[in-house]
C-alpha cells in the first residue's frame, strides 16, 4: 500500500547553525554622528544667544539724548539694548565699510565729546538730502564684535585726528600744560606732553601775501626783489632799500612774498600789486612748534624765534592717534528687534534637531539586538 504521509524534512547537521538563514539587521547610524550633530546645533544656539534675547526687546527704543551729556547725567549704557541717542559725529576721520553681501557701503565714526566711548555703525550718507545728528538702533558692547581688534588697531596706528582748541584755550594750555581741566572745542582734556607739536593758524593783519609763479622767476630772491621794485610803501626812511617786504617762503608752485600793509595805505599797495598783475592774498599761515616752546609775552606769542601776533591767532590743533576706550560701545543703525525674528525660529529649528538625535541616541541604546544563546550540544 502506498504511505499517505508527506515526507519528513531533511534534518540538519548537527554543526550547522539554526539561525544561519536569519538576514542581518539594517546597518544603524553611527553614535558618533548624532554627538557630533548635537554639538553643532549647541554651539549655533550659543552663539546666537544675545540676537535671540534682542529679538524679544520691545519695538520702543530707550531714549539716552545727547550722547556727550551721558555720563553727566549719570546714565550707564548696557550690552544689546535697542535705543535713540543723538550726538555730535566725527564725520573728518570715518571710515567706509562694504558688508560682504550688501549692496550698500556704511560708515563707521566716534561721537565727539564722548572720549572715543561711543561709536556709530550707520549708512553711507552721501545720497542723503538731510543729514540728523540721531541714530536709531541696537547697542552692543564694542568688544563683543568680531571686528573689534583690527579697527581698534587700524584707529591707534593708522588714523591721525586734529583736535581744535580757540585762543583761550591754547593760552590755558600754554600757561597750565597737563591740566586736565583745559579742553577742545570737543569738551575732551587735552593732556599734552611738551613735546607734542601745536598747529597754529595766524592772520597777519597789517600784511599782504603776494603770489608769483615758479615758472617765470628763478629764485625766491628774484621774486622778493621783483616785489621790492614796485615801491609799494614809497621812499624807505633813512636809505632802507626793500622796506615793504618783510618776509618770503616757497612751495612747489609759487613763491610767496609777504609785504607789509598798514590799513591806511593797504589799498594804494593793492593797486601796485594789481597793475603788475601779481596775484595777492591777505597773509595767514599755519606754523607749527612743540608746546614747550611756546611761551606767552603780553600780546605776543612765541614759538621758539618766530614772534607771532595775539591778535592774529584764529585757531590751533594738535594730531593724534585715536585710541577707542577699553569700555566702548556701538550703535547699529537700523538694527530694530524686529528684524532678528529668524533668531528664535533658527534656535528653536536647532534645538528641536538636537533633541531627535538625543531621543535617537537613548533608543539606539534600548534596541540594541541581542546575541542569540549558543546551542547546547
Amino acid at each position: 500500500m502506498a504511505n499517505d504521509q508527506p515526507p519528513a524534512p531533511p534534518q540538519a547537521p548537527e554543526d550547522e547553525d539554526e539561525f544561519a538563514g536569519v538576514p542581518d539587521p539594517p546597518l544603524r547610524r553611527n553614535p558618533i554622528t548624532a554627538l557630533i550633530v548635537i554639538a553643532l546645533a549647541g554651539l549655533v544656539v550659543w552663539h546666537l544667544r544675545a540676537d535671540i534675547r534682542y529679538a524679544f526687546r520691545g519695538q520702543q527704543p530707550e531714549a539716552l539724548g545727547d550722547a556727550r551729556t551721558l555720563a553727566g547725567r549719570g546714565i550707564a549704557l548696557e550690552d544689546n539694548e535697542f535705543v535713540d541717542l543723538r550726538g555730535q559725529p566725527d564725520r573728518r576721520n570715518a571710515l567706509f565699510i562694504e558688508p560682504r553681501g550688501e549692496k550698500t557701503r556704511q560708515t563707521f565714526f566716534r561721537l565727539l565729546g564722548t572720549h572715543a566711548r561711543l561709536l556709530v555703525r550707520a549708512a553711507d550718507t552721501a545720497k542723503q538730502p538731510k543729514l540728523e545728528d540721531r541714530w536709531v538702533g541696537r547697542l552692543r558692547r564694542f568688544d563683543t564684535l568680531p571686528y573689534a581688534a583690527p579697527m581698534r588697531d587700524y584707529y591707534a596706528h593708522e588714523v591721525s585726528a586734529a583736535r581744535f582748541f580757540t585762543p583761550d584755550m591754547l593760552r590755558a594750555l600754554v600757561q597750565k600744560p597737563g591740566d586736565p581741566s583745559v579742553h577742545d572745542r570737543a569738551g575732551e582734556p587735552l593732556a599734552l606732553a611738551p613735546d607734542s607739536m601745536i598747529a597754529i593758524d595766524v592772520l597777519y593783519p597789517d600784511e599782504l601775501v603776494a603770489l608769483l609763479s615758479r615758472e617765470k622767476f628763478a629764485s625766491l630772491a628774484d621774486a622778493t626783489h621783483e616785489i621790492e621794485q614796485l615801491g609799494l610803501l614809497g621812499p624807505c626812511p633813512q636809505g632802507r632799500v626793500g622796506c615793504s617786504v618783510v618776509g618770503g617762503a616757497e612751495t612747489p608752485e609759487q613763491y610767496r612774498v609777504f609785504v607789509r600793509a598798514p590799513a591806511a595805505e593797504r589799498n594804494a599797495i593793492i593797486g601796485k600789486l594789481d597793475a603788475a598783475e601779481f596775484a595777492f592774498a591777505m597773509h595767514q599761515e599755519q606754523i607749527s612748534a612743540k608746546l614747550g616752546e611756546l611761551t606767552l609775552d603780553g600780546d605776543t606769542l612765541r614759538a621758539g624765534k618766530r614772534v607771532l601776533p595775539w591778535a592774529g591767532i584764529k585757531a590751533a590743533s594738535v594730531a593724534e592717534p585715536i585710541v577707542i576706550a577699553p569700555d566702548a560701545y556701538v550703535l547699529a543703525e537700523g538694527e530694530a528687534p524686529g528684524s532678528f525674528w529668524w533668531a528664535p525660529v533658527v534656535a528653536a529649528l536647532l534645538l528641536a534637531f538636537a533633541a531627535f538625535n538625543v531621543w535617537y541616541l537613548f533608543r539606539r541604546r534600548d534596541s540594541t539586538p541581542r546575541q542569540p544563546a549558543a546551542k547546547k550540544g
